[in-house]
């Protein structure tokens, strides 16, 4: 339950859930409590969906136009370009984006059919 006394959403009691889990786990191993407390099994936390709304995404057209905004930024816009671009195009965590190197990045020979790349993530 939420402060107010509404329902929280299902990630969120999810979340908290695991973190008291392990607050739980914790406290048995260093002997302040004989077992988890915490009901198990099924119906003990609420099903969630791991679909992603359409809505929150940005369109291609949209991003496209925001790229090239950040682009022509006078200093930083060609690496900040390269950086918005590798995250919105391979979805990586930012860690992972900002680690990313030259060799790390395979692309496809000029005017090859398929126009995809292979890119390593190795750094998180």
């Amino acid at each position: 339950m939420k402060l107010d006394g509404k329902r929280a959403a299902a990630s969120s009691v999810k979340r908290n859930r695991r973190v008291l889990n392990v607050a739980m786990e914790y406290a048995i191993k260093h002997r302040t409590l004989d077992s988890n407390p915490l009901p198990k099994g099924r119906g003990a936390t609420p099903q969630t969906s791991n679909a992603v709304d359409r809505r929150s995404l940005i369109h291609p057209k949209r991003m496209a136009r925001m790229l090239a905004s950040i682009r022509r930024r006078p200093r930083g816009g060609r690496r900040l370009y390269g950086y918005f671009a590798t995250v919105y195009y391979t979805v990586p965590r930012p860690e992972e984006a900002v680690a990313l190197y030259v060799e790390d990045v395979t692309l496809p020979p000029a005017g090859a059919e398929d126009q995809w790349c292979d890119v390593l993530f190795h750094t998180a």
